[in-house]
């Protein structure tokens, strides 16, 4: 099999299995007027009904981002949307830049990798810190989920992901928190 076969089949399967989670327990087969018939089709269907936020779903590897603070956008809304403490947000929005340099960085540039997976390590240690055990690695999964919500932006990041097969990480000293 090719590597996009599996990885949209994957992808594919995680949206699937992540929109079945949605709804805090309501009834999709009653709630929904109609099945949809592809998985765009359910991607669309469930966010008109806020099941999940409603994304960029560009054909770029960024998306917008007038601000210019390194988060895409729809990103950004829904950080804001969290009942999050404003120190969980600021986490998020930590964690969603160092996502989003992930998929911009020249994978051939050893010292720009080094320090995209400098941010990701302080983005995971800050989103524990905030959260703590418990919650931070689905907040943490949620980020990503919705960051790399495209062919494009999947083959970006699993590009990024590549390059640094093989690479040893350390957390960093202190709590990672705005760094």
């Amino acid at each position: 099999m090719n590597k996009r076969y599996v990885a949209t089949r994957a992808i594919g399967a995680a949206f699937i299995l992540a929109l079945s989670g949605c709804g805090g327990g309501s009834d999709f087969s009653t709630a929904t007027p109609s099945t949809p018939t592809s998985l765009a089709n359910a991607i669309l269907q469930a966010e008109s009904t806020g099941a999940v936020p409603k994304l960029n779903h560009d054909n770029t590897v960024l998306g917008p981002d007038v601000n210019g603070n390194g988060i895409r956008d729809d990103i950004d809304l829904y950080i804001a949307a969290q009942p999050d403490t404003a120190a969980q947000k600021a986490a998020l929005s930590q964690m969603a830049v160092a996502l989003q340099a992930s998929m911009a960085v020249d994978t051939t540039n050893t010292s720009a990798r080094l320090a995209v997976s400098t941010k990701i390590s302080n983005g995971i240690s800050c989103l524990h810190t905030v959260y703590g055990e418990g919650v931070a690695s689905r907040k943490g999964d949620d980020i990503e989920k919705i960051t790399v919500d495209t062919m494009t932006r999947l083959h970006a990041y699993e590009k990024y992901n590549q390059a640094e097969s093989g690479s040893i990480f350390t957390f960093p000293p202190g709590n990672g928190c705005g760094n």
